[in-house]
C-alpha cells in the first residue's frame, strides 16, 4: 500500500512561503540522489499535468514544475560551464 501524503501535502500547500520557495529553488544544485528519487514519479505514465488536473489544479502545477526541474537538471549537466 502506498503511503498517504494528502495531509502533509495540504499543510505544505497552505504554507504562505511555499510559492516563493519554488521560485527561489536552487535548481542548479540538485543532488543526484534527489534526481534518482524522482525517477519513479517522472517515469510514471500518470505523472503528467493532464492526469493531475483531475485531482487538483495545484497538483497539476506542481507536477509540471517537478518535470521541468528534472529535465532542467539533465540539460544543465550537459550545457553548464565547467
Amino acid at each position: 500500500m502506498e503511503p498517504d501524503y494528502w495531509g502533509a501535502s495540504q499543510k505544505m500547500l497552505a504554507d504562505t512561503g511555499f510559492l516563493q520557495g519554488l521560485k527561489d529553488f536552487k535548481k542548479e544544485n540538485i543532488a543526484e540522489k534527489t534526481i534518482r528519487g524522482l525517477q519513479k514519479y517522472v517515469k510514471d505514465a500518470n505523472f503528467n499535468a493532464d492526469t493531475m488536473m483531475n485531482i487538483s489544479t495545484a497538483a497539476a502545477g506542481l507536477c509540471q514544475w517537478v518535470i521541468a526541474i528534472e529535465k532542467f537538471h539533465h540539460v544543465n549537466k550537459i550545457v553548464a560551464p565547467m
